[in-house]
């Protein structure tokens, strides 16, 4: 939703919680293009050898691509369809336009970068204005994708937590630590 969309939306909930005369809390939405769900090209080529190990035949379009794979959404059903049909499944991380293709753009990455950025530019002054917490996510998700670490393939299908002890198994959604870190940034900003 773009951010000059959002702001009546915003402002009409917020006019209406401020005349219920409730505390409230505002959490920032998180830039969920860092979470490590989303890997570059060059992060799924220097994960050839382990990716052809599962039956995997990544494309040389990945050598140095800045495009994120949906790694979640692009790695398993290639490994099952190579284990379905005895045969290597390609894997390629060029965008093809108009499909579901579980690949963004550099540039469509920054678009969806930017709108969060404006969304929580909005989300704080609603929170400033009315004088409600505001917790922001982004620093409470930082250290949670650093902890995820280096992406492995065969990690990513072996493994119960491939992505570290803070995401679920499609490396979006918080774990039960992750959303406590969560609820720990929401009680520091009411207090």
């Amino acid at each position: 939703v773009p951010a000059p969309v959002a702001a009546p939306t915003f402002a009409a909930i917020a006019d209406s919680i401020a005349k219920s005369g409730a505390r409230t809390l505002i959490l920032s939405v998180p830039h969920v293009t860092k979470f490590p769900a989303f890997r570059t090209g060059s992060a799924i080529a220097a994960q050839r050898a382990e990716l052809a190990a599962l039956g995997v035949t990544v494309g040389g379009d990945c050598d140095g691509s800045p495009n994120l794979v949906h790694v979640a959404g692009k790695i398993p059903p290639l490994v099952l369809r190579a284990i379905a049909t005895g045969s290597a499944q390609p894997l390629s991380c060029a965008n093809a336009a108009g499909a579901a293709d579980e690949m963004l753009l550099p540039a469509e990455v920054a678009t969806l970068d930017a709108v969060v950025a404006q969304l929580n530019v909005q989300l704080r002054q609603v929170a400033v204005s009315h004088g409600w917490a505001f917790a922001d996510l982004d620093a409470v998700f930082g250290p949670m994708v650093a902890a995820a670490g280096a992406y492995s393939a065969s990690a990513h299908i072996t493994c119960v937590v491939p992505y570290g002890w803070y995401f679920s198994l499609d490396g979006l959604r918080p774990t039960g630590a992750g959303q406590a870190l969560i609820a720990d940034a929401a009680m520091a900003a009411i207090n």
